[in-house]
C-alpha cells in the first residue's frame, strides 16, 4: 500500500474543500512530489479529452486507460533492482538453466533455492538481472526462468520485450509475483509456461518445486 488514509474530517482543509490526494495519503516527500505530478497530468488529460467524448461511457473508458498508464509509471521511473549475476557448472557439461530475476527478498530466496536444486539434479546455471535479457536468446539454454513482478496488471516491460523477439519460447518459464499471487500473463498463443506467486517467504519451497517440475519437462523435450 502506497500510503495510509487519514480519516475524515482530516482530509478536508479549513475552508471545507477536499485536500489534494497526496496530502490525504501519508507519502514520503519524494513519492508525494512524483504522485502529485502524475495526478496533475492525469487531470489535465481528462480535461482535454472530455469535450471530445460523445458520451460519458467513452470518457470513462479513456479515463480508465489513462489511469492504468499512471499506475504503470512507477516501473518506468523506479523499477525493482536486478539481482546480482552468478554462474555455476556441473561436471559433465549438463544442460544450462538461465535464471533472470529482479532483486527482492522473496525473489532472492527463490533463486537461492533454485541454485541448490539445480546443482543436486545435475544442471548448470547462469543467473542474470532482467535488464540483461536484452542480449539473451532462449534457444541457447536448456530452460530460461524469468522471475519478475506483475506491474499495473501487466508484465515487466523488459520481460515483454524479451518474449516478443524470441523465435523459440517453449523452454521459457515466467514466474510472476503479485499481491494476490493469482495473476498470470495472457499467453497470446505463445508456448511459455507461467507460474504465479504472492512473494510470501513461506511459499518459496512450493514455488521452486513447481518451477523445477517444468524445467525437467522442458529439458526432456529438447533432448
Amino acid at each position: 500500500m502506497i500510503g495510509k488514509m487519514i480519516p475524515e474530517p482530516q482530509n478536508r482543509r479549513a475552508d471545507g474543500k477536499l485536500k489534494p490526494l497526496t496530502a490525504v495519503l501519508k507519502f514520503p516527500a519524494a513519492s508525494a512530489i512524483f504522485a502529485e505530478r502524475v495526478l496533475s497530468r492525469l487531470r489535465a488529460s481528462f480535461n482535454r479529452l472530455r469535450p471530445h467524448c460523445r458520451s460519458m461511457s467513452a470518457f470513462r473508458l479513456i479515463a480508465v486507460l489513462l489511469l492504468l498508464q499512471g499506475c504503470a509509471a512507477p516501473q518506468r521511473f523506479w523499477p525493482q533492482k536486478d539481482i546480482a549475476g552468478s554462474e555455476t557448472s556441473v561436471p559433465g557439461g549438463g544442460p544450462v538453466v538461465l535464471i533472470a530475476s529482479r532483486d527482492t527478498d522473496f525473489k532472492k530466496s527463490v533463486v537461492t533455492k533454485l541454485h541448490e536444486q539445480l546443482a543436486v539434479e545435475g544442471f548448470s546455471q547462469k543467473t542474470i538481472g532482467i535488464k540483461a535479457l536484452s542480449n539473451v536468446e532462449a534457444s541457447d539454454y536448456g530452460a530460461v526462468v524469468v522471475i519478475s513482478p506483475c506491474l499495473a496488471w501487466g508484465l515487466d516491460d523488459d520481460v515483454r520485450t524479451f518474449l516478443a523477439r524470441q523465435r523459440t519460447d517453449q523452454n521459457i518459464i515466467l514466474l510472476t509475483t503479485s499481491g494476490s499471487g493469482a495473476w498470470l500473463p495472457e499467453k497470446g498463443g505463445k508456448g511459455f509456461d507461467a507460474v504465479s506467486a504472492a512473494s510470501e517467504m513461506t511459499d518459496a519451497d512450493t514455488v521452486v518445486r513447481k518451477v523445477m517440475t517444468i524445467v525437467h519437462s522442458r529439458v526432456r523435450e529438447l533432448k
